[in-house]
């Protein structure tokens, strides 16, 4: 086998050993102690043209699961929310839809699911909040 081959074998566990460090890491600094959750743009799966990447947000003992996202702009991005605790929602600060409406869930009591689909425009930092538990369930998404 070629000498530059097995080089590259050699230092694939070594790889696979630093990515897996870093998809267990990821605690985050802020009150909510959720994770960040990054969507890139990708084609739709077959079988759903158009769907848009999701990031899934549970919602329990007014925590997020999910804490940091970042999406490019004038994508659509869905945010999928499972309540399984109290009345929660999600609820994106400082943008509206096109029509002008806020973009957000219900108020709902857990356990129960929604989601919304909506696209950001202009790069910059967003927060969001459960607008029952705005002091406890916040976090941020970024547009880029």
């Amino acid at each position: 086998m070629n000498r530059s081959i097995l080089r590259l074998l050699g230092t694939i566990p070594a790889l696979l050993l630093v990515l897996g460090a870093a998809a267990c890491g990821g605690a985050s600094n802020n009150d909510s102690g959720g994770t960040a959750a990054v969507v890139t743009p990708f084609p739709a799966a077959a079988g759903t043209p158009g769907a848009a990447p999701a990031i899934i947000e549970v919602a329990t003992d007014n925590k997020f699961s999910v804490t940091k996202m970042a999406a490019p702009a004038g994508r659509p991005l869905t945010v999928a929310v499972q309540n399984k605790g109290a009345i929660h929602n999600w609820h994106l600060q400082g943008v509206t839809d096109g029509s002008g409406r806020s973009i957000s869930t219900p108020l709902q009591q857990g356990p129960n699911s929604s989601s919304v689909t909506f696209s950001v425009s202009k790069p910059g930092t967003y927060k969001f909040i459960c607008d029952a538990h705005p002091s406890d369930m916040k976090g941020t998404l970024v547009i880029q």
